[in-house]
Formats: C-alpha cells, structure tokens, sequence
C-alpha cells in the first residue's frame, strides 16, 4: 500500500486545482468525501480515487492499481473523483494530461 500512495496524488484540504488554460483556479476540500469513503475506492473517466486513514489519493488507472486495491480490501463505491474531468492539479497540467490520456486508452469501464 505504501508503494501506490508514493505513487499517487494527495488530494489535501485546499490542493489547488485548474481548468481551461489556467484561467480558472479553485480548490478542493474533500475531507468529509476521504473520510466518509475510508478504505474504499472509486472509478471515474479512468482516475482512480481511494481513502486511506480519512486521506484521499488519485491516481490515473491502470488495472495493476485496482488489482492492488481490491487485493487490500478496498470495496469499490461511487464518490467525486477529483481530476477525473477537464481539471488537473495546479502546475501539473501536462504531467497529469498526459497520465489520463494513457489511462483512458487502457480503461475499460
């Protein structure tokens, strides 16, 4: 587990977060969501979102990462997945465009 957390983004109280050509900018607060949804992951437009210790972590799919989460006991549930639409973490923009798009041509919802 401690292997996909280093790989995978914290979603923090407060991480900020863009769209558009970095016209627009706000952030995140999913702390109810990661504490809510604790031990448990969920699937959106190939972004894998999951809560652990009341943390959320995204990171874009690959099917070793679900393999991972179901061997951990994570039960899959349906919560916001940030990152999982046109928005991407602030000054990661074509770092984390280029992660989806690999993403998206291995997912198969």
């Amino acid at each position: 587990m401690r292997d996909l957390i280093k790989r995978s983004l914290y979603v923090y109280p407060g991480i900020r977060f863009c769209w558009g050509e970095d016209r627009y900018e706000c952030t995140y607060d999913i702390s109810e969501v990661a504490e809510q949804f604790d031990g448990c992951y969920s699937i959106h437009n190939a972004v894998i979102a999951f809560c652990v210790d009341r943390k959320m972590y995204v990171i874009p799919y690959e099917i070793a990462v679900l393999e991972s989460l179901r061997r951990y006991g994570f039960p899959e549930r349906e919560f916001f997945v940030p990152f999982s639409h046109k928005d991407y973490p602030k000054g990661k923009k074509a770092e984390w465009q280029l992660a989806r798009v690999r993403a998206m041509q291995l997912f198969h919802p």
